[in-house]
């Protein structure tokens, strides 16, 4: 499944939503990937090899596939029996003979295509996501002085640090780096204001002014410094 064209136009939209543009536009192609994964391609004898001997989806990206409805139970039941089924001729082509702990101790240690119950290739979901964000965070770089889009980050929530710092080794220049960094600026002064400002109103003495918007900038303050928060379960 190839990854669609990403324009400045994707990333001022990603600017909308509350969070880290960046982290928005990939989860978003990522659910769409594993979306068409499971309604287009769950037949598919190619895609069938590489979950096999992945052992499906990692733990982020299948709980993200059954508790946001990304998928359905017939293509997780079908990706399992086909996990579980390689799993079960692993097993069976394995015997130990002499010294039995040590050899299974070798074999978990040992280089994946050697290992025992040990995944021979990566999730695929998480394989599409590190493309992703790359053509995303170049994207950036390579727009971010087009002004509707410095505009548009301008009044989001810009982006988290994980992403701030990736985008500088997308071979940006020096003019889309001080870009970024006075948009950055900018809104980290803000937030830090909001921060002193909530801190302020935890102190009894001025408990009763009550809270404004700063109400959540703790929260907002932890995406910005680890990324997006996960999806709950729905």
């Amino acid at each position: 499944m190839s990854i669609k064209n990403i324009t400045y136009l994707d990333l001022i939209e990603a600017c909308q939503k509350p969070g880290c543009l960046a982290c928005n536009l990939i989860q978003e192609m990522v659910e769409s990937y594993i979306r068409m994964l499971f309604h287009e391609h769950i037949n598919d004898p190619p895609s069938r090899d590489k979950l096999r001997y992945s052992q499906g989806l990692c733990y982020q990206h299948i709980w993200l596939t059954i508790d946001g409805g990304l998928g359905n139970a017939l293509g997780v039941a079908i990706i399992s029996n086909d996990v579980i089924g390689k799993l079960l001729q692993d097993l069976n082509d394995f015997t130990i003979e002499n010294n039995r702990f040590a050899k299974l101790k070798k074999l978990i240690n040992t280089s994946p295509n050697e290992a025992l119950l040990i995944p021979e290739k990566d999730c695929p979901v998480c394989q599409h996501q590190a493309l992703v964000e790359e053509r995303v965070l170049k994207t950036l770089v390579e727009t971010v002085q087009k002004t509707e889009l410095s505009d548009a980050i301008r009044s989001s929530d810009g982006m988290c640090l994980p992403h701030l710092r990736q985008s500088f080794g997308m071979n940006a220049s020096a003019q889309s780096v001080q870009v970024l960094l006075d948009l950055t600026r900018d809104r980290w002064q803000k937030l830090s204001a909001e921060l002193s400002e909530f801190i302020r109103k935890n102190d009894y003495r001025f408990s009763k002014e009550g809270f404004g918007t700063e109400r959540d900038s703790w929260l907002r303050a932890t995406g910005v410094l680890k990324g997006n928060r996960p999806k709950k379960a729905a």
